[in-house]
């Protein structure tokens, strides 16, 4: 079978929810979503059982009885996912879109992918689709990125397809005249994920607030220009490798130094441990306008 396919019991597990006896549980009682085996008698499933397993993890949250769901066929589970009430909520997690887009996102199904996150937009609002439903789904799939049961095609694929829609919500706002805040955004180093950054552009945009988005990898001599020139009142970044955590707050530091009526502000999963300086952290874009 091939490599992309292929999921370990403790990955199937991270990914639905879903404890590892619970799944050997439901294969001895219900000869449903039996696994493949390999050679050496290691349990995992396929690309097919595990998008099943999302969905049947999902419904259980909205109250659905196991016994039901696994007598059900295929198109009979989709359906019920479907016409489901999404508005039940697991720790402020919409879970039925969350693993819609991991299942979507396994098969390269680009038009399904579209569809929720589309129609979560509609639903929701662009705020709540990111906040509930797509940084739920960056974290579950982090989980396979790193350890390379994806392939970086796979994440491109996903990361590209909400990257689109956050340009498109961007572009649709009006251009902000207000000056009283100016935010540089930008990405240090060898990061290259800017869905964060792109969400933040478009919180700030839609309160007014005037952005300039320099993107990703940037030198910091380069942004250390741009602050003479543009004198902006905050600058906004991102660290989700944390590879090079320490020479970037040094460099932010320095910055800070330089301009001490600049506020900068860090945007991360993780926090880093706490410094002497200045600099704003924060996990959740929730707590963002508070800084202006």
């Amino acid at each position: 079978m091939n490599n992309l396919e292929t999921y370990p019991i403790h990955i199937v597990e991270q990914l639905t929810g879903v404890k590892a006896h619970t799944l050997r549980i439901w294969e001895k009682r219900y000869q449903g979503l039996i696994p493949h085996r390999t050679a050496t008698n290691i349990r995992y499933y396929d690309g097919q059982q595990l998008r099943r397993l999302l969905n049947i993890a999902a419904l259980l949250k909205q109250g659905f009885k196991i016994s039901h769901l696994m007598a059900l066929s295929e198109a009979a589970i989709h359906e019920l996912v479907s016409n489901t009430q999404l508005e039940q909520q697991d720790n402020g997690i919409l879970s039925i879109p969350v693993n819609e887009l991991i299942g979507h996102m396994l098969s390269f199904n680009e038009v399904a992918f579209e569809k929720v996150c589309a129609a979560s937009i509609v639903r929701y609002g662009l705020f709540r689709t990111i906040t509930q439903i797509i940084y739920p789904f960056l974290n579950k799939t982090g989980v396979l990125w790193s350890i390379s049961n994806t392939t970086p095609a796979q994440e491109h694929f996903a990361s590209n397809i909400i990257r689109r829609k956050l340009l498109s919500a961007i572009d649709g706002l009006i251009t902000p005249y207000q000056l009283t805040h100016k935010a540089i955004l930008f990405l240090p180093p060898d990061e290259w994920h800017e869905i964060g950054l792109l969400f933040a552009d478009y919180i700030l945009r839609s309160e007014g607030i005037t952005t300039i988005y320099l993107g990703q990898n940037l030198p910091f001599n380069s942004l250390a220009s741009a602050i003479e020139t543009l004198e902006p009142t905050h600058l906004i970044t991102f660290f989700t490798c944390f590879i090079n955590k320490e020479q970037h707050l040094a460099a932010l530091h320095l910055l800070k130094t330089q301009h001490p009526l600049l506020k900068i502000v860090v945007c991360a999963n993780a926090l880093p441990e706490k410094t002497d300086t200045q600099i704003a952290f924060l996990n959740n874009p929730d707590e963002l306008l508070s800084h202006f």
